[in-house]
């Protein structure tokens, strides 16, 4: 993602420290009577790189409802600006993979974006050590004041939270895994070098 002429840099991959990283809920794409709201989105310098759906657990229609609902976006027209610049997409319910199903109902995924179906792979993390920073719970003062910026105290002692907040939950492994610094910055490094092996005349993106 380099203007080659001007020489700007949209992303520092030398010094990934530099870039600027926040973290959004329920940041709203719209384009004209279309929007649609990704539950978590990743920015990078402002960029949408990265964006995470997350369903209730032992709801086995909402993997597959999930699944059908990102393949109709991915193909809708009006989306394509915000499909082109994100990279990476994770959607879970939070649960262990069920392997006695034919297909996945259970689990969390990872995607890269496309506009025809996408391609959602369960997840398998080979370096074991990756979890050892897995986060740590954090205090009544930071849970509450993140909740109460997301209008969402009324959620802090329900059933559900109360399961999502365990560390070693799949939703965990898979975030702390593929959105470590060092990680998320070889996944966008290899996209943008595919995409710019696929398109040789453009110049930049």
């Amino acid at each position: 993602m380099l203007t080659a002429t001007s020489g700007i840099k949209l992303i520092d991959f030398k010094n990934f420290d530099n870039n600027s990283f926040h973290v959004v809920t329920e940041l709203p794409y719209k384009n004209g009577d279309d929007e649609f709201r990704p539950d978590i989105t990743i920015l990078i310098n402002g960029m949408p790189l990265a964006f995470i759906e997350v369903k209730k657990p032992n709801n086995q229609e909402g993997i597959l409802a999930e699944r059908d609902r990102i393949n109709v976006r991915f193909k809708n027209k009006k989306f394509r600006k915000f499909i082109n610049i994100s990279q990476v997409i994770v959607y879970s319910n939070n649960m262990e993979y069920d392997s006695e199903s034919i297909v996945p109902i259970q689990g969390a995924f990872y995607s890269s974006t496309t506009f025809e179906n996408a391609n959602f792979n369960c997840f398998r993390e080979e370096d074991q050590s990756v979890f050892f920073n897995l986060p740590k719970p954090e205090d009544d003062i930071i849970e509450n004041f993140i909740l109460k910026d997301n209008n969402l105290l009324s959620i802090k002692h329900s059933p559900e939270f109360i399961t999502n907040k365990k560390t070693d939950s799949p939703t965990n492994r898979i975030l702390t895994s593929l959105f470590s610094k060092e990680r998320f910055a070889m996944l966008l490094k290899y996209s943008i070098a595919y995409v710019n092996a696929r398109r040789p005349v453009l110049k930049s993106i």
